[in-house]
């Protein structure tokens, strides 16, 4: 996927990366689903659900609109799937197994494929916009990402750490006070794993950007035990790849325009990234290896 991306975007020589980056992670769900359906109308809906997410009450209609899209857009994956009459080991075709034999029932099964998109488009996507929006203060860095698989994900690890997109955010069931604070039943509260992430006590020089330190595993962007993120997994794959192919690609990244940033609510991340840039060649994984190794 990426590297078609890369093959429509890269000789251009300047790009909105935030735009670009935007058609990976949703063309990876769709093609993981077997959807055949063209998943561009998702992805621009997934936006308008991203940004609605402010205490603007103006905003809810494109809000509810985005929903019904990505609704109608997942009921027709089902139904494609059903009417093909084809079967693998892929997501899909386990949760509609898991549908047929009573796991779960039709509704179940819609809204798990409708928290998929949502789940794993926005939080790859900022985080490699992102990352690329703080590399760009650190070309070096950005460099050896081409040349080293590897060390992509450090980077990826550190900027878990030091800049994590995704701030939970929780209802309040009981009433309790904490630190000479009362937090009443119903209240919204979000946690900010950033602050976390810059705690000096756990890391040394919390405010530096650093893929080698040593203490980057206890970061908490993935969240923590039983509320661990059940995609870190392919979240991490997503972003070191696109990251190490993105280097090789675009070569001597630089702003081109003003940084726009997302409403702090919901997934945080650049809404616009204007970056030119020199064109490169995607080079063979054993080639990068060699290099990385010399």
């Amino acid at each position: 996927v990426m590297r078609e991306l890369l093959d429509e975007w890269a000789p251009r020589g300047r790009m909105d990366f935030a735009d670009f980056i935007s058609h990976f992670p949703v063309t990876v769900f769709a093609r993981l689903l077997g959807a055949k359906s063209d998943p561009m109308a998702v992805r621009d809906n997934l936006e308008v659900q991203a940004n609605s997410i402010t205490f603007n009450k103006d905003l809810l209609p494109e809000l509810l609109a985005g929903y019904d899209v990505l609704s109608d857009f997942v009921t027709g994956v089902v139904r494609e799937r059903e009417a093909s009459g084809s079967q693998d080991d892929g997501w899909l075709d386990a949760m509609i197994a898991a549908r047929d034999s009573g796991e779960i029932d039709e509704t179940e099964l819609h809204f798990l494929l409708m928290m998929l998109f949502p789940a794993g488009y926005d939080t790859s996507k900022n985080m490699i916009a992102m990352t690329l929006a703080t590399l760009l203060d650190h070309p070096e860095h950005w460099a050896r990402c081409a040349e080293d698989r590897a060390f992509c994900g450090k980077v990826v690890e550190e900027m878990f750490r030091f800049a994590p997109v995704a701030p939970p955010m929780r209802v309040v069931a009981e009433a309790f006070d904490y630190d000479g604070f009362t937090f009443a039943a119903g209240s919204l509260i979000t946690f900010v794993p950033a602050i976390a992430g810059r705690d000096p006590d756990i890391f040394a020089d919390p405010d530096r950007f650093d893929p080698e330190r040593e203490q980057t595993a206890r970061h908490v962007g993935f969240g923590q035990g039983s509320h661990m993120c059940l995609g870190m997994h392919l979240a991490r794959l997503q972003i070191e790849e696109a990251i190490h192919m993105c280097a090789q690609r675009i070569r001597s990244p630089r702003r081109a325009g003003e940084v726009k940033w997302r409403h702090f609510l919901g997934i945080w991340g650049p809404a616009s990234l204007p970056i030119e840039f020199e064109p490169g060649e995607e080079r063979p994984a054993e080639e990068s290896v060699e290099k990385a190794a010399a």
